[in-house]
C-alpha cells in the first residue's frame, strides 16, 4: 500500500511540474536536460510630452509589485526615453515612485513600444506597438 501511494504521489508531482517549464520559442535556449528558458522581450519607453516637464525617474514593476533592478532617469528638459529586458510578463511603469494606471506585456523575441504620458503629478502607460525583434 505505501509503495502506491509513494508512486502515485511521484506520478502526480512529475505530472505538476511538466506545466511549469517554459516552451522554447523562436529566441529562447533550449537543450534537453539542461535549460529550458523562455526568449526575452523588450519594453522601449518614450513620452508625452517628449521632454521631461522634471526630473524624472522611471522604474519597472512587476504584476506582483516587485520592482526592476533596471530604471532609468531622465533630466528635466530631456527626451523622455527608457526601456528594460525581461522575461515575458506583465509589467507597469512608475514615475517618481508612482505607479503609473495601465499594463503592457513583454513577450518573447518581441519589442513593446510604451507611451508613459504625463499630466501633472499623475501618469498612464498605452502601448503604441507590438513588432518582432530582429537579429
Amino acid at each position: 500500500m505505501r509503495g502506491g501511494l509513494l508512486v502515485g504521489l511521484l506520478a502526480a508531482l512529475l505530472a505538476a511540474s511538466c506545466s511549469l517549464v517554459p516552451q522554447p520559442g523562436v529566441g529562447a535556449t533550449f537543450e534537453p536536460g539542461v535549460e529550458h528558458l523562455p526568449a526575452p522581450g523588450l519594453a522601449r519607453l518614450s513620452g508625452d510630452p517628449e521632454r521631461a516637464p522634471r526630473d524624472l525617474l522611471l522604474e519597472y514593476v512587476d504584476v506582483d509589485g516587485a520592482t526592476s533592478a533596471q530604471h532609468d532617469t531622465v533630466r528635466a528638459g530631456s527626451t523622455i526615453e527608457g526601456g528594460f529586458w525581461s522575461n515575458p510578463g506583465t509589467y507597469r511603469v512608475a514615475v517618481n515612485r508612482t505607479i503609473c494606471e495601465g499594463t503592457f506585456g513583454i513577450t518573447g523575441d518581441q519589442m513593446t513600444e510604451v507611451v508613459v504620458i504625463l499630466s501633472g503629478d499623475d501618469c498612464r502607460t498605452e502601448i503604441k506597438a507590438v513588432t518582432p525583434i530582429l537579429d
